[in-house]
């Protein structure tokens, strides 16, 4: 094998080994988004329900003070 053989086989070597990381850390962080909106979500919708639980406490105990008053 030549010179020139050799120095083809690198460059081709470092093309390859570039494009397969940049298609690596690509995927790695498609899945790592994803992650961290579904991590979103389900914390949205524990806040949903715990406002909706304080809203019903809230209200009940007005209408336990209201009836009091009366």
């Amino acid at each position: 094998m030549g010179i020139l053989q050799i120095f083809v086989l690198i460059i081709l070597v470092l093309v390859l080994g570039i494009l397969l990381g940049r298609i690596a850390s690509k995927l790695f962080y498609t899945h790592e988004a994803q992650q961290s909106e579904q991590r979103a979500r389900a914390i949205i919708k524990d806040a949903k329900a715990a406002a909706a639980k304080i809203k019903r406490d809230k209200l009940t105990e007005a209408k336990e003070k209201f009836h009091r008053l009366k």
